[in-house]
């Protein structure tokens, strides 16, 4: 993303952006797949989070819990998309 992408408004009025950084940012995903009322889709859940860590910039870490009984750790801090994705074919 580059400055001239950016719109910020101040006061109602366009401000000039002259640099933009991304900075990393940890993101958990808390996914609750709790089913008690018959309610949850577990494949829903896993495209929704798929979605999500799609969207996120590379150098952002991920970390994915599951809640159904109780809290579970499915993936400690990552960057690896690809072990992400093994984790919500395999484990939810």
């Amino acid at each position: 993303m580059s400055a001239r992408e950016v719109l910020v408004l101040e006061d109602g009025e366009p401000q000039q952006i002259r640099s933009i950084q991304h900075l990393p940012t940890n993101v958990l995903l808390l996914l609750d797949l709790g089913n008690t009322l018959g309610l949850k889709d577990t494949n829903l859940t896993r495209a929704l989070a798929t979605r999500v860590i799609g969207s996120l910039h590379p150098e952002d870490r991920i970390a994915i819990m599951q809640f159904a009984t109780r809290p579970e750790l499915l993936q400690k801090w990552t960057k690896d998309r690809a072990a992400l994705a093994k984790v919500l074919k395999s484990k939810l």
